[in-house]
């Protein structure tokens, strides 16, 4: 019996550690799930913003693309123009697009229209079939007969610029003939004007952005913008299309990804206090296991059965109070903080979390409570103040006590007599009787149904007893379970699962009862009804 005494204690602190292991791995879990979901939602966040800042940025190629080609169709039209005409139709162009340096036309390759000529007089008279720079891209605008965007680069008139070259064609006198090369128009587009247009240089973006793909090349092409590190990191990707290549645009949040989600602290917070609580409860729970093992093996020693269920009983009611003792403070300490939250916190998630802590708080407060109770009156600590009182008044105190929760299901609750029974109890100890079977009542009937409590007065062989019966239309109790209701933490088949009560309730009730020499017992269904329940109980009416 030793042995298996020290098996049984070493199996459950095994089992103890495995459950707060398990738990801790699950809230591991959760909070990898959660931090997950929030690094998506900036995931989401940033391709928004990466998306529109693509979308500028095409824009301003395309607005530069369109005023180029109204300006190629008039060169097309008018091959022969002069520095004059060039200059006033270039101009209307750049005033159209601020991000434009100067415009140049190059007849057969060779630049000789400049606007604004002042400043870019190094550029007049370039040659791009002798350009080694520039001659490549050049061929392939005609090649390709296609606006081709170069660069950056450097301008030979000095700065950085984007270049955008677009061939002209013009037709021969005879309207069968093909068409033949007149020359090519470039633009040059400012680089940190371009940029500023695009938003990307805007101080309220949130994001870090590199950009590759110099000379319309994408991904293969170099690096013209931003950190070139972003491209070996974690970022969010996207494509700008050009009238011929692209450039490949990638983002992150300046800050990082963070995995610092709203309401972080108040879930471990949470759950810290939810795993201490538990551990708590099944550690004093293995040790009462133990103690009871114990019992049982110092019982069978001593061969008497009535003493081990006497040493079973205290020891039950000694951990009931024990852990209602020790459950007080921490309960006490955690609804204070919570209260204290709810007042000076603003945030809505926030207050959430701190109210359904101080809901559960309240609930378990309530339990333990009702665990106190139940051991002080097993233990026999508990005597009843019997005075006189009217029965008939209690009632409707109860009734007035806790009405509002039939007004919130819409139900009527009628007493049969307001005639005074008065008789010798404890009017506080009753009162919690009719509060517990009336409030059962409540819950499970269903809404607007009604309720019904009998009052009455009986002369027996041992005295005058005051009697009480309550009748709901509920779901009723299975006929074997009329008695177990009254035993502690159960409930009835039908409401358990339907109830947030502990089943300590009736188990109190009785408890009571007994203590004033009474009965108290139930039925299901009432007599001359189909459904519904009814609990009835007698106390006697004088000392």
């Amino acid at each position: 019996m030793q042995n298996l005494f020290t098996i049984f204690k070493r199996y459950e602190l095994f089992r103890t550690a495995l459950f707060v292991i398990f738990a801790v791995l699950i809230g591991i879990i959760f909070e990898r799930l959660q931090v997950s979901h929030h690094i998506q939602d900036q995931q989401i966040t940033a391709t928004n913003q990466l998306a529109k800042i693509k979308s500028e940025l095409e824009n301003a190629v395309n607005l530069n693309l369109n005023l180029i080609e109204g300006l190629t169709a008039y060169i097309s039209a008018n091959p022969d123009l002069t520095q004059n005409e060039f200059g006033k139709v270039a101009a209307v162009i750049i005033k159209k697009n601020p991000a434009l340096r100067n415009i140049a036309a190059a007849p057969d390759l060779v630049i000789r229209y400049m606007f604004p000529v002042k400043g870019n007089e190094a550029a007049i008279g370039l040659d791009y079939t002798r350009s080694e720079q520039q001659r490549a891209a050049v061929f392939m605008a005609v090649e390709k007969r296609s606006t081709i965007i170069a660069g950056p680069l450097q301008l030979l008139q000095g700065g950085i610029a984007f270049v955008s070259r677009t061939p002209v064609f013009t037709k021969a006198d005879a309207p069968e003939s093909e068409e033949k090369l007149w020359g090519l128009i470039s633009s040059v587009l400012d680089t940190e004007k371009f940029y500023a247009i695009a938003g990307l240089n805007n101080p309220e973006l949130d994001l870090k952005i590199a950009i590759r793909g110099k000379d319309a090349l994408g991904q293969s092409g170099d690096i013209f913008y931003g950190d070139a590190s972003l491209f070996d990191d974690e970022t969010v990707e996207t494509v700008i299309n050009l009238p011929y290549g692209s450039w490949y645009m990638v983002g992150k949040p300046k800050t990082g990804w963070s995995e610092n989600y709203e309401g972080k602290l108040i879930s471990r917070i949470v759950f810290v206090i939810a795993l201490a609580l538990l551990t708590y409860l099944l550690i004093l729970n293995k040790v009462n296991a133990v103690e009871r093992l114990n019992a049982e093996r110092i019982a069978q020693q001593a061969n008497s059965q009535k003493e081990m269920a006497q040493e079973a009983s205290e020891i039950k009611s000694r951990f009931l109070a024990n852990m209602s003792h020790e459950l007080r403070t921490p309960m006490h300490a955690i609804l204070s903080f919570s209260n204290l939250g709810l007042k000076r916190v603003e945030d809505r998630k926030i207050k959430e979390y701190l109210e359904k802590i101080n809901t559960s708080g309240i609930r378990l407060t309530k339990l333990i409570d009702d665990l106190l109770d139940l051991s002080k009156l097993e233990s026999g600590k508990l005597t009843p103040l019997l005075e006189q009182n009217n029965l008939t008044e209690t009632v409707l105190e109860a009734i007035d006590e806790i009405g509002s929760l039939a007004n919130e299901k819409n139900l009527s609750i009628d007493v049969n007599t307001d005639k005074p029974l008065v008789g010798f109890f404890d009017k506080s100890l009753i009162l919690r009787v009719i509060i517990n079977t009336l409030s059962n009542a409540i819950k499970f009937s269903d809404d607007g149904a009604g309720i019904q409590i009998i009052l009455d007065e009986q002369s027996t062989e041992s005295g005058k007893v005051l009697c009480y019966s309550i009748i709901d239309e509920g779901v009723g109790i299975p006929e074997n379970e009329l008695t177990d209701i009254f035993d502690s933490f159960i409930q009835s088949s039908k409401t358990k699962y339907h109830s947030q009560g502990t089943g300590l309730g009736l188990a109190i009730s009785q408890e009571i009862i007994h203590l004033h020499q009474g009965e108290i017992w139930a039925e299901s269904p009432p007599d001359g009804k189909t459904k519904g329940s009814v609990i009835h109980f007698t106390i006697p009416a004088q000392e």
